[in-house]
């Protein structure tokens, strides 16, 4: 009987855990499902910023195409460096007076190009001459002049040396910067060899300000200076990705970056694409950083520059929270109900039991009473002298026995059993 009692109470605890491990399972999985949820939106708002800021580059790399095709194909550029070609090769140093009066019809005819670039982020605009990669004009620094650039820069060295047109980023004091450079013949049907390059530079991207507006998105350059200084390159100034960095800022619009580059919260240029979630004032930005990749670069150990974009994803991620926070009560409130129905049936299946040992216990007792009167009868017919019976019609005439006492033994010599049997 004891071992009945405690079985609601077994089944109520096994029912609790399992119900503990059921509820358990089916929240985790709807945790981890709603957690993929969001890793992919922050995955998909990372990539759409990449696109968009591909695309301005993209749009900048365009522009210094066409700018440089342009201008190489200017009738009045190839007049003036094709007799700079012919006065240098003849033996003349650069200030020989031919060659000046070359450069300044040159630096008139390029003019109006500069000033317009200017006006659209335009960095650079330069002419070499030979494969030394002698400059001969800076738009930008007109003052400098008469260096060799070929054995520093590959894809100027590449475009004199193949006579191929190249384009990419490139990083000088300046900045980054998207570049193409034509290379200039000496004839124009390109029997000749290559005599120089033309080469055009706008900045990497427009206008920080402007597009950090446009993607609604704070925006900054970083450039590795690093390896500039082993390509025996200038490096812009700026300031310092972090401690020990060999990255350094050249150009942000928020402040945001400064604070995170200053507590060593920013990834590495070298580790590629990658996105972060970082703090500041508290709120949650999502950090996107993309490499800017040079084209004449088949295989880079590290990337020359970098973007990073990030936004202010507060709301988003205070709807994610309160999304997990539903999720625990929907499922605590879940848990709460199966537990609450199993109480409920425990409880009932304990009620039914002890009515049911109620009865039991009624019954033996009625029993007990039943034998103890009837063996009282006993007694007393054993001592009366006779038979004692009690003999029963039914309504189709049939007679039957129902008690017989031992008496019938003695007068008759039957079995009482047998008379109750065959009576």
């Amino acid at each position: 009987m004891s071992d009945v009692g405690t079985t609601p109470h077994w089944t109520f605890v096994l029912g609790s855990l399992l119900l503990v491990l059921l509820f358990g399972s089916l929240a985790f999985n709807d945790y981890r499902a709603r957690d993929a949820a969001w890793q992919l939106e922050i995955e998909t708002h990372g990539e759409l910023q990449s696109l968009a800021l591909r695309s301005a580059q993209s749009n900048q790399q365009r522009q210094a195409d066409m700018v440089a095709s342009a201008l190489a194909g200017n009738a009045e550029v190839l007049r003036q460096m094709r007799r700079i070609d012919g006065a240098l090769r003849a033996g003349a140093t650069l200030d020989d007076a031919r060659i000046e009066l070359a450069l300044q019809r040159l630096q008139a005819a390029l003019t109006p190009a500069w000033t317009s670039m200017q006006r659209h982020q335009g960095l650079q605009l330069q002419l070499f001459w030979g494969d030394s990669g002698l400059t001969l004009l800076r738009m930008q620094q007109p003052e400098r002049f008469g260096d060799m650039q070929a054995a520093r820069r590959p894809m100027l060295q590449q475009a004199l040396r193949d006579g191929a047109v190249q384009t990419g980023v490139e990083v000088d004091p300046l900045g980054a910067s998207s570049r193409a450079i034509i290379p200039l013949y000496g004839e124009d049907d390109r029997a000749e060899d290559v005599i120089g390059a033309l080469e055009v530079g706008y900045n990497v991207l427009p206008d920080l300000a402007e597009l950090s507006e446009q993607l609604a998105a704070g925006l900054a350059l970083v450039v590795n200076r690093a390896a500039l200084q082993a390509a025996g390159l200038d490096a812009p100034s700026g300031v310092h990705l972090h401690a020990g960095s060999d990255w350094q800022l050249t150009g942000h619009s928020a402040t945001q970056i400064l604070h995170w580059a200053q507590a060593g919260m920013l990834p590495e240029p070298e580790s590629g694409m990658v996105l972060r979630l970082l703090s500041a004032d508290g709120r949650t930005y999502m950090l996107n950083q993309i490499p800017l990749q040079t084209d004449h670069q088949a295989q880079p150990t590290a990337p020359l520059a970098a973007a990073l974009v990030w936004r202010d994803i507060s709301s988003m991620q205070a709807e994610h929270q309160g999304a997990e926070q539903r999720l625990l009560v929907k499922w605590s409130l879940a848990w709460l109900t199966t537990e609450a129905l199993l109480l409920t049936l425990a409880f009932l299946l304990q009620r039914r039991l002890s009515v049911q040992r109620q009865h039991q216990f009624a019954q033996q007792q009625q029993s007990r009473r039943q034998q103890r009167l009837y063996d009282r009868a006993q007694k007393i017919a054993s001592l009366l002298p006779g038979m004692v019976f009690q003999l029963k019609r039914f309504a189709n005439g049939r007679y039957a026995f129902l008690y017989v006492s031992e008496g019938a033994r003695e007068l008759y010599g039957t079995d009482p059993q047998r008379l109750l049997e065959d009576a």
